[in-house]
């Protein structure tokens, strides 16, 4: 069984009214890759 090396559990972040996480796990065992892409658009054009 591989050990646990990071646990987030239930991560709420609002940031001026906007919700950018919204009960959030995470759970990072030893040995894994992982990556994380964030959007932050907002439905806005470039």
């Amino acid at each position: 069984m591989k050990e646990e090396v990071l646990r987030l559990e239930k991560v709420t972040r609002i940031v001026d009214g906007v919700t950018l996480l919204d009960n959030f796990n995470l759970h990072i065992y030893q040995g894994e890759i992982m990556g994380l892409v964030c959007i932050n658009a907002h439905g806005e054009k470039e």
